[in-house]
């Protein structure tokens, strides 16, 4: 599998990306545990709020799960950083966009879709709605 570059990540991300992918790595039980406390944070969000879309976190939750579950002791470095760069930007509220703000999650689709796609595993790339007709 070849390197997968910055550059494949939307111009706005990368800042980010660049950060997270010098982060040491985690534990795939960690990853799996922030990923559904960010959930929790969202639905919270969903209660007050109708600028989060309750379908694509939830579709980004599950991603990210499947995501954190292939990385196992199989799995090599660069695969083990992918999938937790993938789980910490779905975390980090303030990233790209706000995740709590109109379309605030479309960053986090963008970036995870690429890791999805460059894993893979294009099963687990999350279309927008309107995307599928």
């Amino acid at each position: 599998m070849a390197t997968l570059e910055i550059t494949a990540f939307p111009e706005s991300t990368r800042s980010h990306l660049e950060r997270l992918m010098a982060e040491e790595l985690l534990e795939p039980r960690a990853l799996r545990a922030q990923v559904d406390t960010h959930l929790k944070l969202l639905r919270e969000a969903f209660l007050t709020s109708s600028n989060v879309d309750q379908a694509l976190a939830t579709a980004l939750t599950n991603t990210c799960m499947a995501l954190c579950w292939m990385n196992g002791d199989d799995a090599s470095e660069e695969t083990s950083r992918l999938i937790q760069v993938a789980a910490h930007y779905f975390v980090l509220s303030e990233d790209g966009e706000g995740d709590f703000a109109m379309g605030g999650l479309e960053d986090d689709r963008l970036v995870i879709n690429v890791i999805c796609q460059h894993l893979g595993r294009e099963d687990l790339v999350v279309e927008l709605e309107e995307d599928e007709e």
